[in-house]
């Protein structure tokens, strides 16, 4: 298999993910809607799903490299969405082959190094995000939100700005009904 021997060099990342890695692989011992990694808190979720994907390759390198593979060439998929729904078949089309052919985008999806990974969830969400500002249908928006709560850099950057805004609009709602109450 080449993904257990192109590259022939292991980066430390490869490592940390196989540990992690390691602890899915017989069955999900931790949580999945976790934080892990040594220390850096990333999510468990993406762990969970390479450790399924190492009953197909049994616990090696390119087990570990699978996942990080697929969602790699899975992205080309909704870039190419997103595209046709921005600006038509042929920018779509420019779109997808510039992430299938980019130079840094193979490489990295060769490696167990997981900031690939995120653009798949966020190409998904845009797409749906797009298409359902569009269609004004809820289902798009609930497929967006999916998208983009599976995304290890959503959990990282996203979540107390996402969390300080919904305390925001529920303090100024409870502001309001307050008044509300206070007048009747």
């Amino acid at each position: 298999a080449f993904l257990g021997q192109l590259p022939w060099r292991l980066h430390f990342d490869e490592g940390y993910a196989y540990i992690e890695t390691m602890r899915y692989y017989p069955g999900p011992i931790y949580p999945l809607f976790t934080t892990t990694w040594v220390g850096t808190s990333l999510p468990s979720l993406w762990f969970g799903i390479q450790g399924l994907l190492l009953h197909i390759t049994g616990p090696n390198l390119a087990g570990v490299r699978l996942g990080v593979a697929l969602a790699g060439a899975l992205t080309v998929i909704p870039v190419y969405g997103l595209g046709r729904l921005l600006a038509g078949r042929l920018a779509a089309a420019l779109a997808a082959f510039g992430v299938a052919v980019s130079a840094a985008y193979v490489h990295y999806s060769r490696v167990s190094i997981l900031n690939v990974t995120t653009a798949l969830p966020w190409a998904v969400c845009f797409f749906f995000l797009i298409k359902g500002l569009r269609s004004k249908r809820p289902g798009d928006f609930i497929w967006a939100g999916l998208a983009a709560g599976c995304s290890q850099r959503w959990w990282e950057t996203l979540w107390r700005p996402s969390a300080g805004a919904a305390k925001l609009h529920f303090d100024r709602t409870e502001v309001r009904l307050s008044t509300v109450r206070a007048l009747v």
